[in-house]
């Protein structure tokens, strides 16, 4: 079998129970490139899981064999970097993963990297398009990413709008720590900050910014 035709860089780090273990270059292949593991002294990583190859402490250069990894949670981050058979295995157990940040951020990866390949080559595998199509937790995702850029965004409208009532009622202009009190302001109260910036007497107004820098 040829080399892999599109193997990427990166870098492995210490791993935790093996002793120190400085980070070295590895070249990340979807399948097993069997020429440049015969032209070159690679062998097995003494220190790392099945599929890292080590050209030893003369070159720290390691070949990293997707398909060929272990499938263990600890691999299912660089799993989700292959593609076929292993890419639908490592997300079949993406899948199986509980919901939050981890999870959250793993699909993410794994959708900006077959983005970053159709853009490469639109060529793609139609099995890997409809593959991104059917995880039910991607569009959940991104329902939820929308959602909170919503809520963001009208946050961010209203602290500005608080911001302005209380310079024009003060006749200046917040100071950055001002503006961080309105914001605990408004996280606190609301909406309903903005009726006590506009109840409140200029030098009740001035008590209430510094009540709440306090």
């Amino acid at each position: 079998m040829a080399a892999c035709a599109s193997c990427s860089t990166t870098s492995t780090p210490a791993r935790s129970g093996i002793g120190p273990r400085p980070r070295s270059p590895a070249l990340l292949c979807g399948g097993r490139p069997d020429t440049a593991l015969e032209a070159l002294p690679f062998a097995p990583s003494a220190a790392w899981p099945r599929g890292f190859y080590d050209l030893g402490a003369a070159l720290p250069l390691a070949i990293v064999v997707l398909s060929e990894l272990p499938e263990t949670a600890d691999t299912l981050a660089l799993r989700l970097m292959g593609a076929g058979l292993t890419l639908r295995r490592a997300i079949s157990d993406l899948q199986q993963t509980s919901p939050g940040a981890v999870r959250d951020a793993l699909v993410r990866r794994v959708v900006e990297l077959h983005r970053d390949r159709r853009a490469r080559d639109a060529r793609t595998p139609k099995d890997e398009d409809e593959l991104m199509r059917s995880l039910p937790f991607v569009e959940e995702l991104e329902r939820r990413c929308r959602t909170e850029g919503r809520t963001e965004g009208r946050t961010e409208g209203t602290l500005f709008a608080l911001v302005r009532i209380v310079e024009r009622r003060l006749h200046r202009e917040v100071t950055a720590t001002e503006r961080d009190a309105l914001r605990a302001r408004l996280d606190h109260l609301g909406e309903s900050a903005l009726d006590a910036a506009l109840d409140l007497d200029p030098a009740e107004l001035e008590a209430w910014l510094a009540r709440g820098r306090s």
